[in-house]
């Protein structure tokens, strides 16, 4: 069949068009920009020059970066369900841990006591009477011994009243029967508690505990300090009388001085008994 002039224009036409895309798109490559474009239009290659394609028509460095854009997904997903699941499994154990720890025991006590008599043990002044009033604290902190619960204890005593002769000598003996009644106050934040049975009902313990105490006026001598140093050591035992309330009961030997910081140190010792009515703390 013949070709007709118009069709053979056409054709003309459109190959005088291929050959200028093909010229314009190599002179684009040549200064670094677009794709690289054979003389067949259906054949556009959209890589670098020189670069091989895939099966697929995707150049290798496209299949490379895609694959890494993969790998660095899939390694962000990774990390992010580890540190979750690190999570969930650390609050879990956090969870497990508390509910099977028990809570730590510990009492809160009003207490009082006062003498009966002074004996001789570290001191040798005499002739005076104490009493006191204040609170105790104590809490199970260092396992056990000897069988028995050692629990920490600290003691507030806003109210220390000691009566004695109203004259002394330098050494501490009255001069005189006549009587005054001077204020102190005691803080004890050292003491040690040996508690046995501590599930029954009756708990017999043995106490010590350490501390200072002030008082407004000068006791025992005239030679002797405001600021004294106290000592107790004694037992006692503890009765339950509700779920969470006991009463306690002891007898100590309750120690003055003033440590020697001051030019007379008679010191007194004290055959001091106390009552106290305590509460169990905590959940349990």
């Amino acid at each position: 069949m013949g070709m007709g002039p118009h069709r053979f224009m056409w054709k003309a036409r459109a190959a005088r068009q291929r050959v200028r895309y093909t010229v314009c798109a190599n002179q684009s490559i040549a200064a670094g920009f677009g794709p690289r474009v054979s003389a067949n239009p259906e054949s556009v290659n959209f890589n670098s020059p020189g670069e091989p394609l895939s099966a697929n028509g995707i150049s290798k460095r496209g299949l490379v970066s895609r694959s890494r854009r993969f790998s660095f997904r899939s390694l962000y997903l990774i990390a992010a369900g580890a540190i979750c699941l690190a999570s969930c499994q650390g609050a879990r154990c956090q969870q497990t841990e508390n509910a099977g720890k028990k809570p730590v025991e510990s009492e809160l006590a009003v207490e009082g006591g006062g003498c009966f008599g002074n004996w001789h043990i570290f001191a040798y002044a005499e002739d005076r009477q104490i009493n006191t009033f204040g609170m105790e604290y104590d809490r199970h902190s260092w396992g056990g011994f000897l069988t028995a619960r050692v629990d920490y204890v600290a003691e507030i005593v806003p109210v220390v009243l000691l009566n004695e002769p109203a004259k002394y000598a330098y050494d501490s003996d009255p001069l005189t029967t006549a009587r005054q009644v001077k204020y102190g106050a005691d803080i004890s934040p050292i003491g040690v508690r040996l508690l046995w049975r501590r599930d029954a009902a009756f708990k017999p313990f043995l106490i010590s505990k350490g501390g200072v105490a002030y008082f407004k006026d000068r006791i025992l001598s005239p030679g002797d300090t405001h600021l004294q140093f106290t000592a107790q050591f004694g037992g006692g035992f503890e009765q339950r009388i509700a779920p969470r309330v006991g009463f306690r009961a002891g007898l100590s030997e309750f120690h003055i001085s003033n440590g020697n910081i001051a030019a007379s140190n008679p010191g007194i010792d004290f055959m001091y008994v106390y009552g106290q009515l305590s509460y169990r703390l905590g959940k349990r």
